[in-house]
């Protein structure tokens, strides 16, 4: 992926992400980021079947015996995303690469409004057995 590159992809939106007031709840937010990374970026090796390819393959290359985690959230709301029954467009990119660590920002877009929702980036480790010393 080159530096700088931004993904799209699309993620639907489910009834049961709603509150009481029309909008896709935080914790139902932090499920559609997921739902988005996995889209983008593939299910991490050995883990679930095989489905659908991602469009840029970066988590199924990653060897036997090292975890992927996420280690934090951030999420700025700069307005509500609200529950629509369409699907809702998410802007993926990597915003940095450490010895240890990545990072990935995402954006998401109300199919019919600017952007509601900006996630800086959350960190993300790679756990290795020690005597391999592999990193992401």
């Amino acid at each position: 992926m080159e530096d700088g590159t931004v993904l799209r992809v699309e993620v639907p939106m489910r009834w049961g992400d709603m509150d009481a007031y029309g909008h896709v709840n935080n914790v139902n937010l932090i499920r559609l980021m997921e739902e988005a990374r996995i889209a983008g970026f593939g299910v991490p090796g050995g883990t679930g079947a095989p489905g659908m390819r991602p469009k840029v393959d970066i988590f199924s290359a990653v060897p036997a015996g090292v975890q992927i985690l996420v280690v934090e959230h951030r999420v700025r709301y700069s307005r509500p995303l609200e529950y629509r029954n369409v699907p809702v467009n998410v802007d993926l990119w990597i915003a940095s690469v450490k010895p240890a660590s990545f990072d990935i920002c995402y954006e998401f877009r109300d199919p019919w409004r600017t952007p509601c929702v900006c996630g800086p980036p959350p960190r993300w480790p790679s756990l290795t057995p020690p005597a391999r010393g592999y990193s992401a």
